[in-house]
């Protein structure tokens, strides 16, 4: 073999080598980004999943927590309302319900002058003028009524007739 001869077949033979090295590469790096998407995907996957999860857990909580308000007695759903609509006044506000009605819902009382009081703030039927209906068999409504009243006039004055049980007349004070 002539040295010509040999220089080419040592130039095929390292430009083989190269051409190999850069396919094998090529190939390698092909393979790594199929791996790296495969990778993105799953934790896209696992991101959903765990988003699905956290739903999930959030509804059972909510559900734990309306099984709880479905399941307290109606005493206890009304004092949370007063609570509620009353804010800063809620324990005043419990303090003359319970004088009225005893925080009860439902609870008529027939007056001398033919008017009547109804339900838990004992909301005389005079008022149906100005507020409608509702508050005499809606005790959700009949809390909503009593803040109005109560906000109207500043303090309790309209519930005078008990104010020896609860005593936050304006006088009292």
């Amino acid at each position: 073999m002539n040295l010509k001869t040999l220089k080419g077949s040592i130039y095929v033979l390292v430009l083989m080598i190269i051409v190999i090295t850069v396919t094998g590469r090529m190939v390698q790096v092909s393979q790594d980004k199929a791996t790296m998407e495969a990778w993105v995907i799953r934790q896209n996957d696992l991101l959903k999943v765990t988003e699905v999860e956290n739903q999930l857990e959030k509804v059972k909580n909510e559900n734990i927590i309306l099984k709880k308000q479905v399941s307290l007695p109606i005493r206890e759903k009304i004092i949370q309302e007063i609570v509620r609509v009353f804010g800063s006044k809620a324990k005043e506000a419990i303090r003359v319900a319970q004088c009225e009605s005893g925080i009860r819902e439902g609870i008529v009382n027939h007056n001398n002058g033919g008017s009547r009081d109804y339900s838990v703030f004992q909301i005389n039927s005079l008022w149906t003028r100005l507020f409608g209906e509702e508050f005499k068999s809606n005790w959700r409504e009949n809390i909503k009524v009593a803040k109005a009243i109560f906000d109207r006039s500043g303090d309790w004055r309209m519930w005078r007739a008990s104010s020896g049980c609860h005593g936050l007349l304006a006088e009292n004070k």
